[in-house]
């Protein structure tokens, strides 16, 4: 089973132009695949073993240990674990306005690139700060306070990073406009009873020819991809709504409860019950013994930076 350990905050007691919403910490298995998907917060992944590969604005980049990676809102994005080195990474989710956003980005790596890759000092400080804030329990007003001062101090962190310490991965490639086009009717579809060669006939090509088009590009096959799109949705839908579970198939574009349960349990070696008891309903995600947990979670913990 893949091991996460995650934070959502309610958000009932604060209202600020930067404000926190989730964090989190995972050690993932292999080939561990989000999205495409968009979110409507920005994310921010601080990678602390292992490599995988991010798609975002018609880019692929490869990151690897020591990369950080930006998830604008509302912005198509996915990204994938490599097969043999599979990432273990931090993340930390967060609101915030139009004008504190420019000035995120205007002073820090992101004014231009998704990606760079830090130092290890960065990392380790990046890092302590996000398990400190998934390790606030209780959900009241100092608990926010808390919460939202380690999202200042990792922006504080991001908008100090000087360029000359900086690493840039280079986009590998740009994304083919058919398999892009394909796989956004995969997305704008994922619900309906859609089949591949509908997606060929919309391309209007080959039916062959677009499978390979599109392995070529996301190293999967188009039906593959329109499985994980569901998934990905269905996950969204265990966390965040209501819904029971035999809606959510259908609300997906499933048409039978056993194909999905089988298709879910496949990609995340959990059934979608136990996937929403036990880590995705908000009222249990405070863990207990939370420091042991996250000690037995990564198999290779950096270092809590020293006081500067």
């Amino acid at each position: 089973m893949e091991h996460t350990i995650y934070d959502i905050s309610s958000n009932q007691w604060l209202k600020s132009p930067l404000l926190y919403e989730y964090s989190g910490i995972s050690q993932t298995l292999p080939l561990h695949t989000v999205g495409p998907l968009k979110k409507k917060t920005h994310q921010i992944h601080v990678v602390f073993d292992g490599e995988g590969t991010l798609s975002i604005n018609n880019k692929l980049y490869k990151i690897k240990k020591g990369g950080v990676f930006f998830l604008p809102a509302d912005s198509y994005f996915s990204y994938q674990s490599d097969s043999l080195a599979p990432w273990s990474y931090v993340w930390i989710g967060f609101s915030c306005d139009e004008t504190v956003l420019s000035e995120i980005m205007a002073n820090s790596p992101f004014a231009t690139t998704f990606s760079f890759n830090a130092d290890k000092q960065v990392i380790e400080s990046l890092y302590h700060h996000v398990v400190s804030a998934i390790m606030v329990e209780g959900d009241g007003f100092s608990d926010a306070l808390k919460r939202n001062a380690c999202l200042y101090e990792f922006m504080s962190i991001i908008s100090a990073i000087n360029d000359t310490y900086l690493s840039f991965p280079i986009a590998e490639t740009t994304i083919n406009p058919i398999a892009k086009s394909a796989m956004s009717y995969l997305f704008q579809n994922y619900f309906e009873d859609i089949s591949i060669p509908e997606v060929a006939s919309y391309c209007h090509i080959d039916q062959s020819y677009l499978i390979r088009l599109f392995k070529k590009q996301y190293n999967l096959t188009p039906k593959r991809a329109l499985i994980l799109i569901r998934l990905n949705q269905a996950v969204q839908l265990l966390l965040y709504s209501s819904l029971s579970i035999t809606d959510i198939v259908y609300e997906v574009g499933f048409h039978s409860q056993v194909v999905f349960d089988r298709a879910f349990k496949k990609n995340f070696n959990v059934s979608p019950t136990e996937f929403r008891q036990t880590f995705l309903t908000y009222e249990n995600n405070i863990i207990d013994h939370r420091e042991d947990e996250l000690l037995k979670l990564v198999k290779s913990k950096p270092a809590r930076p020293s006081a500067t």
